[in-house]
């Protein structure tokens, strides 16, 4: 059946400083789309966005995108700007960020399965002790409505490709090999399949391993399966079969 992804979020959702325009969120779902997978995602990141500026829009933008006979999904991901010192304070409170947050992941895991990508670092330590209490807080959130969450400040502020590109940028944005070694597509798994299927938590998605984790099973480029020959054989397989499907018309016949 056709999936439809909405990700919600700020300027690491939209996919600023990513050459290519795809983000993370782009690029799962590519790679998933390579991998046969049937689905549409639409990039809902809004620069400088807030959790109070994402509350006010997500519900209006989710249903114009996901209609009720829809296989649809939500996924979560802000923070950053809540944390960043404008006129000599954060941009918002880490109560107010937590309530708005709440409201959003309770309305949306009610609708349709949900997940919450917690906020990456950037080049200042000081922000990153704020976004690091905000990561935690929305976690603690998370788990308790029954929602997985993915830690990204763990990895990424140890990840040396990561600093060093953020360094180089504006501070906050992360250039294209950097992006590459975001732990999202191995640990959310495949959009189309394992990691987000009806059947994990009640909810929809698989709980994400840990990144780093050694015990979980390392995977194909869409998350599909372990990365053996032959699972990644069997992703070709259905690519192949998919894309001979599209380019033939009725009876076999390529289409005019």
């Amino acid at each position: 059946m056709h999936m439809r992804i909405c990700f919600f979020g700020d300027s690491f959702v939209n996919g600023t400083g990513d050459p290519e325009c795809l983000g993370w969120a782009g690029r799962i779902c590519a790679a998933a789309r390579r991998c046969g997978r049937d689905l549409t995602y639409y990039n809902l990141g809004i620069r400088r966005d807030t959790a109070e500026d994402i509350a006010h829009r997500w519900q209006d933008e989710a249903s114009a995108r996901l209609p009720a006979d829809a296989d649809g999904r939500i996924v979560f991901s802000f923070g950053v700007n809540d944390c960043i010192i404008e006129d000599g304070r954060p941009r918002a409170a880490p109560g107010a960020t937590l309530a708005h947050a709440e409201a959003m992941v309770t309305d949306a895991s009610r609708r349709r399965p949900t997940l919450f990508i917690g906020p990456p670092p950037i080049a200042d330590d000081e922000t990153n002790r704020r976004i690091a209490a905000l990561s935690t807080g929305l976690e603690t959130l998370s788990r308790g409505l029954a929602v997985p969450y993915l830690d990204l400040l763990s990895p990424l502020r140890t990840a040396e490709v990561w600093r060093r590109e953020v360094a180089a940028g504006d501070g906050a944005h992360p250039g294209p090999r950097a992006m590459l070694s975001w732990p999202i597509s191995s640990a959310a798994g495949d959009p189309g399949k394992a990691g987000w299927s009806r059947r994990a938590n009640g909810r929809g998605f698989h709980r994400p391993a840990r990144y780093g984790d050694r015990t979980a099973p390392r995977r194909c480029e869409c998350g599909a399966g372990r990365r053996s020959p032959r699972d990644r054989q069997g992703c070709a397989r259905r690519a192949r079969r998919d894309d001979s499907r599209g380019r033939k018309g009725a009876g076999g016949r390529p289409p005019h």
